[in-house]
């Protein structure tokens, strides 16, 4: 929906005349398409004023389109493509006040912290106009926090297929292990930091036994938590 926007002098022009006045009550006329250039003619006995003026309407600008990235266990970062003739943006999470996004008044992204495991967070966005009437309509996006579950596997497969080949701890908190192996006889036979490498099986190049080994596991979270496990683990072929 377009609107108004007329340079004043328009009526002014009508006290430009002996003993002119300016009418009170609504002074801005109404068109159905006020864009384009106006002349005002006032005639008072054998006088005459005239002025012209542009007029100018205002469309409120494009609604934000929101998604949401860089998804953890506490946080969730939002982010919006910027729009075009926005002089800046205001953010609401979950329905609160609006204020001026985590990356600043021009910024296109909003970072929540803070957060729970599995919370669902919703946030609006408003694209802001030169004048008020332009302002967007809110866009909104909605994501939920990863769990903090941790999940460590009873058995594991290490044949080559490419399916559940080593032993790894999973979660999405985790920042750091110490994994170490033993076997039935309660000798160690491996030890690993790296979370996404894990166990593969061996020892000392060699393929083990299927049977059942024991972990011992100190697990480093997020928050700067620490956690130890332990537990048996099948070996299966």
């Amino acid at each position: 929906m377009k609107r108004l926007f007329i340079i004043p002098s328009l009526l002014l022009c009508l006290a430009l005349l002996p003993g002119g006045t300016v009418p009170s009550g609504p002074r801005v006329p109404q068109f159905v398409d006020p864009t384009g250039t106006y002349t005002l003619t006032v005639t008072q006995g054998s006088c005459q004023a005239t002025a012209s003026a542009s007029v100018v309407a205002l469309v409120p600008i494009a609604t934000p389109v929101v998604s949401s990235s860089n998804i953890t266990v506490n946080s969730i970062t939002f982010s919006w493509l910027p729009v075009t003739g926005a002089t800046g943006y205001q953010v609401s999470v979950d329905g609160g006040t609006y204020t001026i996004p985590s990356s600043g008044t021009i910024g296109t992204t909003h970072v929540v912290t803070g957060l729970k495991p599995l919370q669902t967070v919703t946030i609006s966005v408003i694209a802001l106009g030169a004048q008020t009437c332009q302002n967007s309509a809110a866009g909104n996006g909605t994501a939920k926090t990863l769990s903090d579950a941790i999940f460590i596997p009873n058995v594991f497969t290490p044949n080559g297929d490419g399916s559940n080949d080593l032993f790894k701890i999973y979660g999405n908190s985790i920042t750091g292990i110490a994994l170490k192996m033993f076997d039935q006889w309660g000798e160690l036979i491996f030890e690993g930091s790296d979370i996404q490498k894990g166990w593969d099986g061996t020892y000392k190049g060699k393929q083990q036994p299927v049977g059942v080994y024991i972990y011992t596991v100190k697990i480093k979270l997020s928050d700067g938590t620490e956690v130890i496990r332990k537990g048996s683990l099948n070996l299966v072929r």
